[in-house]
């Protein structure tokens, strides 16, 4: 969990519920842990005031809703593992980070250009892996550039590309015919809220505050 809280922001463009959904699976765990235990407990220590089959029923109905939960929110919400968990060989390039000159012109280069020739940010499950991908590269040396020579994260990155469209969208009075939140979608978010949170945190509007304000410079 804090490795994903950690690395949510390095790796990905927009916001999960995934630490809602581990605390939720492990609290189903540990419950049914605890009535397995229980189970133990009075077969082979002490007779308890609950029947031995009643508590490994309980038990085997709650191991089977949590089957039933996972398989349906990883179908219904698959960017889940969209955040890789890095092997010991990762850990180790981490430490070390040998990118030369050139290496990183290079990969600063395919960066701008699956950005802005082929706005590449308007895939909205795109994440550092996934890019990492197209530009042939490594996550690590992805993520070193992006640190060290772009000094954002991921999700920074990309969400300017997605909101500067926006705006342009706005000033080109695309917002009288689509709804803001179906431009969002056009430029890459893949949520309402991921949007307006990214939104805020660049321009410091809400859209409908920044759409007035264009609005109200039209008319003058």
């Amino acid at each position: 969990m804090n490795y994903y809280k950690k690395n949510e922001e390095q790796e990905l463009a927009f916001n999960q519920t995934i630490i809602k959904y581990i605390k939720i699976m492990l609290i189903c765990l540990l419950v049914y842990m605890i009535f397995w235990l229980l189970g133990i407990v009075e077969r082979f220590v002490v007779k308890l005031p609950i029947d031995i089959r009643m508590i490994w029923d309980i038990s085997c109905l709650i191991f089977g809703i949590q089957i039933y939960i996972v398989g349906f929110y990883n179908l219904k919400h698959p960017e889940v593992f969209k955040i890789r968990f890095p092997s010991n060989n990762e850990n180790e390039s981490k430490k070390k980070s040998g990118l030369n000159e050139k290496e990183i012109n290079e990969i600063q280069n395919l960066i701008d250009t699956f950005l802005e020739e082929k706005k590449g940010y308007r895939r909205p499950e795109l994440s550092l892996s996934i890019l990492a991908n197209e530009i042939n590269t490594t996550t690590n040396k992805l993520s070193w550039v992006l640190n060290n020579i772009y000094k954002k994260t991921f999700y920074e990155l990309v969400n300017e590309y997605r909101v500067e469209d926006f705006l342009q969208r706005i000033e080109e009075n695309d917002h009288k015919e689509f709804t803001v939140v179906s431009i969002a979608f056009d430029v890459g978010f893949n949520s309402k809220s991921t949007f307006y949170k990214a939104f805020k945190e660049i321009t410091n509007f809400t859209p409908t505050e920044y759409i007035r304000k264009v609005e109200n410079l039209q008319r003058q």
